[in-house]
């Protein structure tokens, strides 16, 4: 699993607070490398959504991520590098 906060932080987490930005790579990290996101990982991307700014960093075109995270990848993600 995947720890993103500290101990402190976590006690706020409740609360939104936009102004953090929480990046992720996308092989090895959202999905097994070139495979697709799974239903886990894509509610907990959601959810951390509701509290925090996410993107997606990647090194492939926009095609390859819609594979990966969806079509939705634009509407999933805040950011899409």
């Amino acid at each position: 699993k995947i720890l993103l906060f500290s101990a402190k932080k976590q006690n706020s987490m409740s609360k939104n607070d936009k102004k953090t930005l929480v990046l992720f790579d996308v092989d090895g990290t959202l999905t097994p490398a070139r495979a697709k996101i799974d239903d886990e990982m894509m509610s907990f991307i959601k959810k951390l959504r509701e509290i925090v700014t996410v993107g997606v960093v990647g090194g492939s075109d926009l095609a390859k991520q819609k594979e990966q995270l969806g079509d939705k990848v634009m509407e999933n993600f805040d950011y899409s590098f």
